[in-house]
């Protein structure tokens, strides 16, 4: 469970760091424009972990019902091994979300 909630906390710095130097720095200076390749670096890294941040709520919500409804097996249900495998597919999962996100914008544009 502390596995999940390391990479939760991760995941949410990240996520709060990928907005917020640039709204700092818009904030102190006078010229509030962004160019489109640093605009376009912000939206993907925001979507990809947002999406590994809901992954890892998801992986969360089944920890949490493996220990409650069968805590016997909680151990050999959950296991280290099973953890990591688990935090990589959602890792690897959030790169699907950018994925999604480029296909988008590559119908706008």
């Amino acid at each position: 469970m502390y596995f999940l909630f390391f990479h939760l906390s991760l995941s949410d710095t990240c996520f709060s760091t990928s907005i917020a130097p640039r709204m700092m720095v818009d904030a102190l200076s006078k010229k509030t424009t962004i160019s489109f390749s640093e605009c376009m670096i912000q939206v993907f890294t925001f979507h990809f972990f947002g999406c590994l941040e809901i992954f890892i709520l998801i992986l969360m919500a089944v920890d949490h019902y493996v220990a409650i409804c069968k805590p016997l097996h909680y151990m050999t249900i959950m296991s280290c091994h099973v953890c990591s495998v688990l935090v990589a597919v959602a890792w690897v999962g959030s790169c699907g979300g950018i994925w999604n996100s480029i296909q988008c914008l590559t119908k706008i544009l």
